[in-house]
């Protein structure tokens, strides 16, 4: 068998798992294996479990992703705020755009107020940040 022909066959096996929206029960399985981590070896509680899924869900999840974010992308699902999870928005280019803006709200006279809650309500992002002057809070484009 060919290169060519089992891609084809994994393809073909993918679409039909996606068209029928159905992962082949030999797929869910994870072969687990514990990971030692430090101390006793005789502690259960020092070793981590590390799963190994089958390289075909691992290759059928990866084509579903990149088509979905594709799509999400090129129809301008993302907004310009959301920085975990993509590629080139790091948390260091987030803290850059947020000190660009304080900074360009300090250039025109306005102070930019944090409102954050503490660790255990959550923190709803949508309304942490808010001018001052006008105490009217950002929106993402």
């Amino acid at each position: 068998m060919t290169v060519d022909t089992t891609a084809q066959i994994i393809a073909h096996i993918i679409n039909l798992s996606i068209g029928n929206d159905k992962i082949p029960t030999g797929w869910k399985i994870a072969l687990i294996t514990p990971l030692y981590k430090d101390g006793e070896r005789n502690i259960d509680s020092n070793y981590r479990p590390s799963s190994v899924l089958p390289a075909l869900l691992k290759i059928m999840k990866r084509i579903i992703h990149n088509q979905l974010y594709r799509h999400i992308r090129e129809h301008n699902q993302l907004s310009e705020a959301q920085f975990g999870f993509r590629k080139d928005h790091s948390t260091a280019t987030c803290i850059l755009k947020l000190l660009d803006h304080i900074y360009s709200n300090m250039d025109k006279g306005n102070v930019t107020n944090s409102g954050l809650p503490e660790p255990e309500e959550g923190l709803r992002h949508s309304r942490s940040f808010y001018l001052t002057e006008e105490t009217k809070y950002l929106q993402s484009k």
